[in-house]
C-alpha cells in the first residue's frame, strides 16, 4: 500500500509543543522554530506520533540576530519589548491585571539567530508548505513578510496567524495591518477566532454578567486562492489544504475546496468531512476512490 503524503506543517512559536490538527497527528511533517534554547531542546519530546524537527531559530523578515525577551511567563517572550504602559492603558481595569502586567515583564534577555522562512524553505528543500501557523508575540507581520515568496506562489495553502487588535508590545503589527499584507498577497480572511475567556471590566456581580465575547487577541485563519493553483497539482493541494481547513474548524470551507476545486461529487464531500471531523481519535484519509477517479480525469 502506497504511503499516504504528509501533510507539511510549519510552527512558529513553538513553545510548548504541537497541538493543533489532533485528528491527523500521525500524518504531520511538523517544523517547529523556537528561538529558546531550553524550550527548543524540550520540543523533541514532545510528540512520538508524528515526525517533528525542531529549529533553534526564530522566524523574522530577514536572516540575522535579534534580542529576545525573556518574560516572567515564558509564553508571552517575544522578539519585541513590551509596551508596559500601552498594556496598563488598555487592560489595567481586569480583576486579574497586576498578575498579567508581572508576566509580561522581562526578565532576562539573550541573543537569538533569525531566519526569513524564505531562505529555510530554500535550503531546507521544503516546496510546499499545508499549515503556517503563527504565535510570536507581535512579529507576525514580520514573519508572514520573510516568507513573502513562498506565499506569494501558492505554496502554503493555510495560515492559522495570532492577531492583535490592541497593542501589547512595542512596534507590534495590528490585525488590519496583517490582513491588508495577506489580502495584497493573495489570501481571502476565513475565519477570527477570538479567545472569549477573558473578560475586560470590573467583576459586577452574577446579576449583571455578561456573555463571553472577543477580547483584544484572536486567531485568525486565511486561506490560498485554489484556482491559482496549476491544474497538474490542484486536486492534490485542494485536497490537503481542506483536510487542514477542516480540522481548524472550517468545514464550510473545505467542503468549497472539496467540491470545486478538486472535483469531488457532494457524496465524496460528505463523506471526507464526516471522516475528517468525526474524532481526533481517527486519522481518515480522502476516499482513494474518489482521488484515483480525480487522478485519472485530470491526466
Amino acid at each position: 500500500m502506497t504511503e499516504r503524503p504528509r501533510l507539511v506543517v510549519v510552527d512558529g512559536g513553538a513553545r510548548g509543543g504541537w497541538h493543533l490538527l489532533p485528528g491527523v497527528q500521525a500524518h504531520l511533517e511538523v517544523h517547529a522554530f523556537e528561538p529558546d534554547p531550553v524550550a527548543c531542546a524540550a520540543l523533541v519530546s514532545t510528540r512520538d506520533d508524528m515526525t517533528l524537527r525542531a529549529w533553534p531559530w526564530a522566524l523574522d523578515a530577514a536572516d540575522g540576530r535579534r534580542t529576545l525577551h525573556l518574560a516572567r511567563h515564558p509564553s508571552m517572550s517575544s522578539l519585541l519589548a513590551p509596551d508596559l504602559e500601552a498594556y496598563a492603558r488598555h487592560f489595567g481595569r481586569m480583576l486579574d491585571y497586576p498578575a498579567w502586567a508581572r508576566a509580561i515583564e522581562t526578565v532576562a534577555t539573550c541573543e537569538v539567530e533569525t531566519i526569513a522562512l524564505d531562505t529555510w524553505a530554500r535550503q531546507a528543500g521544503v516546496r510546499r508548505v499545508h499549515l503556517l501557523k503563527l504565535d510570536t508575540q507581535g512579529t507576525e507581520l514580520d514573519i508572514l513578510r520573510g516568507a513573502h515568496g513562498l506565499l506569494g506562489s501558492g505554496d502554503v495553502a493555510v495560515v492559522y496567524c495570532e492577531v492583535s487588535f490592541l497593542p501589547v508590545y512595542r512596534g507590534q503589527a495590528l490585525f488590519p495591518e496583517v490582513h491588508r499584507f495577506m489580502r495584497d498577497t493573495g489570501f481571502s480572511l476565513v475565519d477570527c477566532h477570538f479567545h472569549p475567556h477573558r473578560r475586560m471590566g470590573h467583576h459586577l456581580g452574577a446579576r449583571y454578567a455578561e456573555p463571553p465575547r472577543w477580547t483584544a487577541v484572536g486567531d485568525a485563519v486565511f486561506a490560498w486562492r485554489p484556482e491559482c493553483w496549476d491544474a497538474s497539482d490542484r486536486v492534490d493541494l485542494a485536497a490537503a489544504g481542506a483536510r487542514v481547513l477542516a480540522h481548524l474548524g472550517q468545514p464550510r470551507t473545505a467542503a468549497t475546496w472539496l467540491a470545486r476545486h478538486a472535483g469531488l461529487s457532494r457524496r465524496d464531500v460528505d463523506f471526507a468531512l464526516a471522516a475528517w471531523t468525526a474524532s481526533a481519535r481517527r486519522h481518515a484519509a480522502l476516499p482513494r476512490r474518489a482521488l484515483r477517479w480525480l487522478r485519472r480525469r485530470s491526466a
